[in-house]
């Protein structure tokens, strides 16, 4: 129950921040800082009991990395400054949980891939077995192998491979949101120029035997992921009718962006530049 209530309490907070810069400023001016740190290391829930804790402790991994997503893409000045002291604090240790989730997530994909992998495979194997014993088997195996080409219409050279939309799709629900989000905050910290900051994620990702190569992988997938979802709703949109001309309507100043209208695309997409420049 107390993993629930606080699973309930951070998507409360999380839809406190989205996409809203004076509530993330006011929570860190307000000292927020520490409760959303303290679910970052797990100190929230390290000692309850729970069946289904794994999924659980995953859920508030992933919604405790959006939040900090939100406030590292909507305050400034002195706000970023002390959310930066955050993981400077304490010899860098909330660095080691960040590049300890990577790492942890990284590796659920990679296995979740391998066995997608041999899944296919047995499949393939399983067809294949069917249609090459079916003359021993065919009274048994006659209706089997008649459902299984129906459901399927595929044989052993046709099996369809999986799209690169379901793939990508299967990933999403298989941890890439969350890596994602612990990359993007990877991110933000590596392209502020901090030489302390930046030594200590590439000790701790080689550490790990990983480097920061692998975030800037993930980063760029998600970006352009992101463009061809943004474009493909661009396209499916029906045109609009051009606005009638209004004389008091303020000429547009291109010098000032307004921080609250750039998506996190974008955002990542600024980052993966500073990733080059760096």
């Amino acid at each position: 129950i107390i993993i629930i209530i606080n699973i309930y309490l951070l998507l409360l907070l999380l839809f406190y921040l989205s996409d809203h810069r004076n509530n993330c400023v006011k929570l860190i001016r307000e000292s927020g800082l520490k409760t959303v740190f303290a679910y970052f290391m797990n100190a929230v829930i390290s000692d309850a009991k729970h069946k289904k804790y794994k999924w659980d402790k995953k859920e508030i991994e992933e919604h405790t990395c959006v939040t900090i997503v939100q406030l590292f893409t909507h305050v400034s000045d002195e706000e970023l400054l002390r959310l930066i002291q955050k993981f400077r604090e304490k010899d860098f240790e909330k660095i080691d949980k960040l590049v300890e989730l990577h790492v942890k997530y990284f590796n659920i994909l990679e296995k979740n891939d391998q066995e997608e992998s041999v899944l296919r495979k047995q499949v393939l194997l399983y067809i294949t077995d069917i249609q090459i014993h079916i003359h021993i088997y065919i009274y048994i195996y006659i209706f089997i192998y008649v459902y299984i080409l129906s459901l399927n219409h595929t044989t052993k050279n046709d099996l369809p491979e999986e799209t690169p939309a379901e793939r990508y799709a299967r990933r999403l629900e298989s941890g890439l949101y969350t890596l994602q989000m612990i990359d993007i905050i990877i991110g933000f910290l590596w392209t502020l120029r901090d030489v302390e900051i930046s030594e200590r994620l590439v000790q701790v990702l080689n550490r790990n035997d990983m480097d920061i190569d692998e975030v800037k992988m993930i980063l760029t997938e998600y970006s352009q992921a992101s463009n061809q979802i943004i474009d493909s709703e661009e396209q499916a949109q029906p045109e609009s009718a051009p606005e009638a001309n209004n004389s008091t309507k303020a000429p547009e100043n291109e010098e000032v962006i307004d921080v609250d209208s750039v998506g996190l695309p974008e955002i990542t997409q600024r980052l993966l530049t500073l990733f080059d420049e760096k």
